[in-house]
């Protein structure tokens, strides 16, 4: 039961920071999606718009869907940091008997 309490908070967690959590947006007339940077790409700084999230003391910052942490030659695009507890003031929400 501990297992899966922790992989159901991971989960709840990473949607709270992650923006593709709620579907793809909507397509409007000439915006052209933006497609996502392959792993362990390395870019100069995370995008405008990038949120700081601290995992396990370790800083990420996350945009749509994109994790990037920073190492000695700038922030590299990595996979989603697992959550095994809820950040202070959040909560575990149940619908219809899903986490």
């Amino acid at each position: 039961m501990k297992v899966f309490r922790a992989i159901a908070v991971s989960i709840v967690a990473i949607s709270l920071f992650s923006a593709s959590s709620q579907g793809a947006p909507p397509r409007r007339r000439g915006v052209k999606p933006v497609p996502k940077p392959a792993p362990r790409r390395v870019v100069v700084r995370p995008p405008v718009g990038a949120r700081r999230v601290v995992v396990g003391g370790s800083p990420y910052w996350g945009h749509r869907g994109v994790y990037y942490r920073l190492e000695h030659d700038g922030y590299v695009v990595v996979k989603a940091p697992v959550i095994r507890v809820l950040p202070k003031g959040r909560r575990v929400v149940v619908i219809r008997g899903v986490v």
